[in-house]
């Protein structure tokens, strides 16, 4: 026993047990690090989630929205209620998704820039600690070719794309697809996630939808058939940045209705399929214990349109939710930060 030791080992004594259980427990640590899922929308606002419509109660403008998978997320895990994009435009805010630098730093401040590919992006970071990395769906900075950088694996394609049958670049090999664009990068998705993974994986998932010009699948163009939007009080103001024609409501709509284009929600319907796609994987290989998903937006929609410019909370707020592994949500299920 300590006690029996001489009074100057005892220290030493201590000392050495809490570094050998130190070491233990980074040994452990080590073995379980996480794998990280990031879910990247195009567009979407921060209040079209179902979770965020009930929320809202009768205040909700569009109650009847369903997004169950974006709502198992933020049940498991954390939702942030009140997050904001940097710069709301598609390839400046997903470069300061890669870099978690402003654009004027990392080098991306319009969507006619390539991605510099000698930025430090939380990719290169994660390959450098042994992470596999990998980057599926859409990048959109400018008409950028080949394979991701920072990724060790990589299936996208060029520039905005096209919602059917657009080819990817796997690893920067173009190869025709055929389909919804988004039902293509889940395809790769899962494909991933089913492999054998040795290391510890980075992988993230880039969708277009609901970027203009909102083109759900076969699957959801019949969803939320003669539902409307409640308006906001500003639905009649003028936009500073739109020319008066492009501006206009030519048609005012009715009392208690909102102008909306359904084909937007379906989109994001559409995408919550896929997101729940993605869960299942993980809950199907067994990584879903020891793998945070997140679900998060690049910009959100504005007023009328989607439009992406005023630093506003319509087109600046984005969506976003962390799911953790188990051992975190034992700790703090259901967390909402504001």
């Amino acid at each position: 026993m300590i006690h029996h030791l001489p009074r100057h080992f005892r220290f030493f004594a201590v000392a050495g047990v809490s570094v050998a259980l130190a070491a233990a427990a980074w040994a452990q640590a080590e073995k379980a690090r996480p794998n990280f899922l990031f879910v990247y929308l195009d567009d979407m606002r921060w209040d079209a989630m179902s979770v965020v419509q009930r929320e809202q109660g009768e205040h909700a403008r569009f109650p009847w929205l369903h997004t169950p998978n974006m709502d198992r997320l933020a049940e498991q895990g954390v939702r942030f209620r009140n997050a904001f994009v940097t710069t709301s435009l598609c390839s400046p805010s997903r470069a300061a998704f890669l870099t978690g630098r402003y654009n004027h730093f990392n080098g991306v401040a319009s969507n006619q820039v390539p991605f510099p590919v000698d930025n430090a992006t939380h990719a290169t970071l994660l390959r450098a600690a042994g992470y596999t990395t990998a980057y599926i769906g859409k990048w959109h900075m400018a008409q950028q070719r080949g394979q991701r950088p920072g990724f060790d694996y990589s299936a996208s394609f060029v520039g905005q794309g096209r919602y059917e049958d657009w080819p990817f670049e796997i690893n920067g090999a173009s190869t025709p697809t055929k389909g919804w664009v988004d039902d293509v990068a889940t395809d790769y998705a899962v494909d991933f996630l089913r492999q054998k993974h040795p290391k510890p994986f980075s992988l993230v998932v880039g969708f277009k939808a609901p970027h203009i010009p909102f083109s759900p699948p076969e699957r959801a163009r019949a969803r939320f058939a003669g539902e409307v939007a409640r308006p906001v009080p500003n639905v009649h103001a003028k936009t500073f940045f739109i020319s008066k024609g492009d501006d206009a409501l030519k048609d005012p709509p009715p009392p208690g209705q909102a102008p909306w284009h359904l084909d937007y929600f379906r989109c994001i319907s559409a995408i919550d399929d896929c997101l729940g796609r993605l869960l299942a994987a993980l809950d199907e290989t067994g990584l879903a214990p020891a793998t945070t998903a997140t679900c998060w937006a690049n910009t959100a929609s504005g007023r009328r349109r989607a439009t992406n410019a005023p630093p506003t909370k319509p087109p600046c707020g984005f969506p976003c939710s962390c799911g953790f592994p188990a051992a975190c949500r034992r700790m703090r299920p259901r967390t909402t930060w504001s």
